[in-house]
């Protein structure tokens, strides 16, 4: 079975995004700003409805716009559900956005 370069698979996927998920977070993603939005979103995947529980659930802006924390841009997911985000962007960003609204 033949591998193909890191390269390869980076630039052919469908999802690939031209390397924005390699850049930084802003700084004011931190674990306060986390916590606020665990903490508004009742510590629940805003998705599936899963609970925190012993491990914190991950926060994900909803415009993949790793800069932008304004709380309107931010949800909780679980780490499932945030995978799934990685797919099909623009129908999660509406999605959110609705849910949200």
């Amino acid at each position: 079975k033949k591998l193909k370069s890191k390269k390869a698979k980076l630039h052919g996927n469908p999802n690939w995004r031209g390397g924005s998920s390699f850049e930084p977070y802003s700084t004011d993603f931190n674990l306060e700003l986390k916590l606020r939005i665990r903490e508004r979103d009742s510590f629940t995947c805003q998705e599936c409805g899963e609970v925190e529980n012993g491990k914190s659930l991950h926060v994900h802006h909803i415009d993949y716009n790793k800069m932008n924390c304004e709380e309107n841009n931010l949800i909780t997911l679980c780490e499932v559900c945030h995978t799934k985000t990685n797919y099909n962007r623009d129908y999660w960003q509406a999605r959110f956005i609705e849910k949200l609204s």
